[in-house]
This record gives structure tokens, sequence and C-alpha cells, in this order.
């Protein structure tokens, strides 16, 4: 009987091994573009070989509504319409048949120009009504000749009803052949189609390029493994026209060889990950912008963050993490770079940190370099009004939501998908819309997508979503008001003493003043202090709620037990604190951020640690804990040691520095160096050219958290001051290139 058991047990489990082993099939439907058939005999040949239906028709309007009627009728399906953008964006007649059906407008762009853009972008949000995708067709000699121009033009369009189409001759025709891996992985989160031929490799014309599918060196098996290996099942178009010979017989042959390719892609395993990269976590980075320390994870007993207090619950929260600089652009390049502002030369918002070192290697190109799918989603770099946008050396795919200034996210109805470039407007909004109808509802909905896609693929990921918000204006959906009695943050308003800082120390709250609803100088209203903390907390509770809902794609992706999750802030902010608004200074508030790092190996992963830590440190740490080798010139430290044992320490003093004039371009004429102790914060500001000390601050955070009381020119603490200086002067040594 034992016998008996034992073998029904091993046989079960053979049968469940082999089932496991068993490769993924691989089925994309197939169709054949218009052929020169002729209407009358295509529906009919089609169906009898065995193709699934036909694609780029020119027809529109009623002639393509009488030829999807009889397609249907032999039970085939007009999958797509071949259509240009020259004369205007598409009308919705024109291919209101296709609505509902799974169809796409396969569109070409001759001539890129600012109305072909709108021009495109208005076919996009049409065809979205009708439940029609856009897939750009990159063609020779057109200005979107190659899938990279196409994926800039999707980048800048910026609407998810638009994606991609490959079409193997315009790519031989127009692209290196080597790239083909490269440019599919580019793609893959943006291919809707792609169409095939047979082709010669190194051909030049298109009868070279446009053969039947049996003929040509090119391997289509190569091809289709990579789009397997991608998760791509779909649609594949056979192209057809033009090729010399019998038109039927030419179809048959290549759907005979488009089976037997099927057959082999089919019965190949997707292509493995070495085991090294198998074991490599994945990262999800998460970038929140101008978010100070006020979340219920840290103790604030007003907001509601439940989606971040969850993450933390499986992290290590850092209590004293601070930024190097309280500036978008310095800020977020020192994390992407491992650098210090001063090491690299950047301290402005316009300067793009490639300008100054073009070969530098980011934090994500490293990742990427190693074998990792890179993608960013938002606002990771600073991408406003620089010579270059964003970071293109860093990641794999084009970035999404990521350009524009903070007043341009402002919900117009009926114009939900576009940044709108008007004047800035009052500080906030508080309109009863969905999450989609801002930025970050868009942002979040792509990186539940991107989980998605993800959790089928065996190579590793390093995924960046950025969140623009908190940043000014205050705009979220009304439902996130509506979580906030102002009476409980009225009761709760910090105290807004001036302090006795030096005057270098503060600057004129441009950032702020610049709303219309508020004063250009002067106090701000007690009416408006409210209801700008009120905005303040809603928009954070909008942010947490997107971040709930990228967390929840990550645990039904499956993929929580094997990625690193880390959140930061690129500074803080203020609130009416010492008299000053937003951020550009080095008192805490604006320099403290919070961060969160969650490894799913970690034995204890709920933890608080006090170490004092630097944004600067993330590179390295992230390089640590994958197992990547370390990276030359890095000026931070691997947290690994804190998030081993929370009562190490990796430095005695935390530095954070930001010039004078606070907004300006180049070279600063004064720079404030900080650095944060257990105890203190001890400021200089400095002469940037002879070094000359203009002021001093020093503040004891034991007695004075708020930074109000000015220690400096007190004669009791010289000595501590002497101390400190040196230690300051040490720490700036240690920036410079």
């Amino acid at each position: 009987m034992l016998r008996i058991a034992t073998s029904l047990v091993l046989l079960l489990l053979t049968a469940a091994i082999a089932q496991a082993a068993e490769p993924a099939p691989f089925h994309p439907k197939f169709y054949a573009f218009e052929n020169g058939l002729g209407f009358e005999n295509e529906p009919e040949t089609l169906k009898r070989l065995g193709y699934d239906g036909v694609s780029q028709v020119s027809a529109t309007g009623e002639k393509l509504a009488e030829q999807i009627a009889v397609y249907d009728k032999v039970g085939l399906k007009v999958l797509s319409v071949y259509l240009n953008v020259d004369n205007g964006p598409i009308a919705a007649e024109a291919v209101r048949p296709l609505a509902d059906r799974g169809a796409l407008i396969e569109l070409t762009v001759r001539k890129l120009t600012p109305e072909s853009i709108a021009a495109v972008r208005a076919t996009a949000e049409m065809a979205s009504k009708l439940n029609i995708r856009v897939a750009l067709y990159p063609h020779h000699g057109n200005d979107i000749a190659t899938i990279p121009q196409a994926l800039d033009l999707i980048k800048e369009v910026n609407h998810p009803n638009l994606g991609v189409m490959f079409n193997l001759c315009h790519f031989l025709k127009n692209e290196d052949p080597k790239d083909l891996a490269n440019v599919l992985h580019q793609a893959a989160p943006h291919l809707f189609a792609v169409s095939t031929a047979g082709a010669k490799r190194d051909g030049t014309n298109w009868h070279e390029l446009i053969q039947p599918l049996d003929q040509g060196d090119f391997p289509q098996k190569r091809l289709f493994l990579k789009l397997k290996n991608l998760r791509f099942d779909g649609p594949v178009s056979l192209q057809c026209y033009g090729v010399p010979g019998d038109k039927q017989k030419n179809l048959q042959r290549s759907i005979i060889a488009w089976r037997k390719t099927l057959a082999d892609v089919s019965r190949s395993e997707v292509q493995a990950i070495p085991d090294s990269s198998a074991k490599r976590p994945n990262v999800l980075f998460i970038a929140v912008d101008d978010f100070r320390v006020q979340l219920g994870c840290y103790g604030d007993p007003v907001v509601q963050t439940p989606n971040i207090d969850r993450l933390a619950s499986r992290s290590m929260l850092f209590e004293r993490a601070y930024c190097q600089q309280a500036l978008c652009n310095p800020s977020r390049t020192s994390i992407m770079t491992g650098r210090y502002p001063d090491s690299l030369g950047v301290w402005d918002l316009p300067t793009h940190f490639r300008e100054i070192e073009p070969n530098l290697v980011t934090l994500p190109e490293h990742f990427k370099r190693q074998g990792y799918f890179t993608r960013d989603i938002g606002k990771i770099y600073h991408n406003y009004r620089q010579k270059i946008d964003n970071d293109p050396q860093s990641w794999l795919t084009p970035s999404m939501y990521d350009i524009g200034a903070h007043s341009q996210d402002w919900y117009v109805a009926g114009k939900p998908f576009e940044l709108h470039k008007v004047p800035k407007g009052p500080s906030f909004q508080r309109v009863d819309v969905p999450d989609e109808a801002y930025l970050d509802g868009r942002i979040a909905a792509e990186a539940v997508k991107e989980l998605k896609r993800q959790a089928d693929l065996q190579q590793p990921f390093f995924l960046a979503v950025g969140f623009w918000k908190p940043h000014l204006p205050f705009n979220a959906p009304k439902k996130y008001w509506d979580q906030y009695d102002p009476e409980v943050i009225a009761s709760h308003l910090p105290p807004q003493p001036i302090g006795d800082a030096p005057e270098i120390a503060r600057h004129d709250n441009r950032e702020l003043r610049g709303y219309t609803d508020l004063p250009k100088q002067g106090e701000i209203p007690a009416d408006a202090n409210l209801r700008l903390h009120h905005g303040y907390y809603a928009a954070i509770s909008f942010v947490d709620a997107q971040i709930g809902k990228v967390l929840d794609a990550l645990e039904a992706a499956g993929l929580a037990d094997n990625t690193i999750v880390v959140l930061w802030s690129d500074h803080g902010f203020q609130l009416g604190e010492h008299h000053l608004w937003c951020k550009t200074t080095n008192f805490d508030l604006d320099a403290h951020v919070p961060l969160l790092i969650a490894d799913p190996r970690s034995k204890s992963p709920q933890q608080r640690t006090t170490s004092l830590v630097e944004l600067v440190d993330l590179y390295p740490t992230l390089v640590d804990l994958a197992g990547l080798p370390p990276v030359d010139k890095l000026d931070g430290q691997s947290l690994r040691p804190i998030l081993q044992d929370p009562s190490a320490a990796i430095r005695q003093s935390a530095l954070t520095q930001h010039p004078r004039p606070a907004y300006y371009q180049g070279k600063p004429k004064v720079m404030g160096y900080s650095i944060r102790t257990d105890q203190y914060r001890y400021t200089e500001w400095r002469d940037f050219e002879s070094g000359e000390v203009e002021a001093v601050e020093l503040y004891d955070h034991q007695n004075d958290p708020g930074e109000i009381r000015n220690l400096a020119g007190e004669e009791s603490h010289q000595k501590g001051i002497a101390e400190l200086a040196k230690s300051l002067a040490m720490r700036i040594s240690h920036t410079k290139p």
C-alpha cells in the first residue's frame, strides 16, 4: 500500500514538473495587409488559407463599414486602417465602424510640426472614446521613420492611447539590425502591433526587404523569440504588397512559414536570465516632490498617509535623512549621480549634469548596464527648462509624465490628459474629479500597468516612479480635501516666529508669491495660511493614495517578495515657519526628508533608526543591496550597516548646502554650508570665490528643534563652534572635485 502511494506521489510530481517545464505558448493573431487580390476575392482567400483577417486597409467611413461587414460574414477581422495626419486630426466618422472591435489606426507622420503633433494628440483622444488604439507607423522618408523617433513623439504627446507599431522592412531600411533587441525592449511598453515579411538582412531595396515569409535570410524565429520574451502576444501582420509573383501562392507560402515559426517559437523556452541576474532584486524607486517629514509613520497627528504607513511597517524608517540641497535639480542630480552639488557643479535649476560630465554613469544607468530593465514614470530628474530633457541614457524606454511646469498640472473640463500652458493661477484647486484628472493619478495608473507587464518577465527591473505633489499648486481631487476638518488643522498650526537667523539665511518667498490668490508682499493672511496648510495635507493624501495603488500592483503581480522599495523626497518644505514658504534654505525643515527602504530579505523589516544619513547615500546603497559591481567616484556611503543594525552609524554629520541668491544660473556668489550633528545644526555662509565667512548660525536641536534662537554669537558656545567649524571645513573639502 505504501509503495502504491509513493508511486502515485512520484507520478503526480513528475507530471507537475513536466507541466511546469512545458514552454509557454505563443499564438498571436496573424493578419495580411491589403494585398492586391481585390476586395471580391480577398476575404474568402484569406479565410481558406488560415489568416485571422486583414490589416492596413485604406477604406474609411461607409466603405470601411461595408468591408467590415463582408469580413464579419466569413468570420475574419478587419484589424486596422492606415492613415496619416498631414491634413489634421483623423475625423471620428472616418473610423467609427472600427469602434469597440479591438482595432487599430496605423498612423504615419510625414512632417513633424506643432500642428502634426497636435493632430496626433487629438487623434489619440478621439480614438480612445471609440475604444480604438492608435499606433504610430514609422515609415522610411517620413520625419517619424524609426522606432526611437516614434517613442519620442509618444513621450511628447503623452496620451495613454498612443503606441507604436514595429514594421520589419522599415526597421531594416532605417535602423541597424544589430539594435533589434534594444529597439524592441524600448518599444515594449508601447508596442501595439508588429508587421513582418521575408527579408534580406542587409537589403537596400524594397524587393529585398518585402518578400514571402519563407524567403530572405532575416531570422524570423529570432525576432519572435524576443517578442515572446517581452510577453508580446499580437497582433502580427504580413507585409505583402508589391511582392512579385502569384499573390495567392505568396500568401500560402507565407502562412506555412508563419506556422513553422510559430511552432518553433512556442517550443522554445522564454529566454532565461543567468542565475546571478535571477537572484538580483528588483528596485521600485518612489520619489515625492516637496515632501517634508509630515507623515503618520513619522508621528504627525493630523496627516492621513495609510499607504505610506503600510510601507513603513515593512521598512527601515530613517528619522534623520537629509538632502544635499533643498532645490529640485541639484538635489535630484545629487541622488541620481551619487555626487555632491559641489563635486559635480550643479547648484541651479537650468544646468543639466550631462553638460558638465557627459559620460557620468547614473544610478539607473548602472543598473541598465548590469542587465536590468530601467524605466521612469513621472518626475525623477528635474526636467523643465533644461537643454537636455530628462536623461535618456538612464532608461531603456522613453520617459512618461516627466516634463512640464507644476502650474500646468491643472484640471480643465474636457481636456483630462493634457498639461495646460497657462500663466500661474491660484495656489490650489479643489474639484470633484477622478485621480487621473491630475498627473499623479496618471503616473500611478501607468506604473500599475508596468508592474502588471513585469509580472511575467524574468529580467530584473529598476522602476522609478516620481510623483509631482505635494509641490505647489496644491491641486487634488475634492475627496482628499474632504478628509480634513479645517478646525483640526487650525488647532495644529505650527508657531511661526521669525527667529534671529541672519538675513542671508532667508529668501523672498518668490515661489509662493507668484500665485494669483496670494499677496505679492507682506504677511500671508490667516485664511490663506489655513487654506495652504489644508491644501498641503490634501496633496499629501492624494499622493499617498497613488502610492497605495502602486504598492497594491506590486503585491498583485507577485513581485513584492523580490523587490526593494525606496521612498524618498528631494527636500523638505516650509509652511510659514521663520516667515518662509517652500524651500531653498538650510533650515532643518527644508533639508530634512522622509526616507523608507523596504528590503524583503530583511529579517527584521519594521525598524527605525536615528543614524544620520544623506540622500547621496542611496546610489551606493542600492548598488550594494543588488549585488552589482561598485562604482568609482561616488560621494555617498552604503547604508547596509544601518539596515542590518539600526544603531550603527556611518557618519557623524549630514551635509546640506544652498547658494545665495536662492534662484540664479551659473556659479553662486555666496554658498551656505550646513551640517546637522546629533545635537546641533551649524551653518556658515561663505563667499564662493574667496571662502570668507560672511555669517554663521548655530541651533541646539535638543532645546530648540524649530531653529529659532541662533547661538552663534554667544560666548558660551564659541569652543563648540570652533569644533563644528573644523568638522564643516573637513566635510566641504571632501565635496570638491
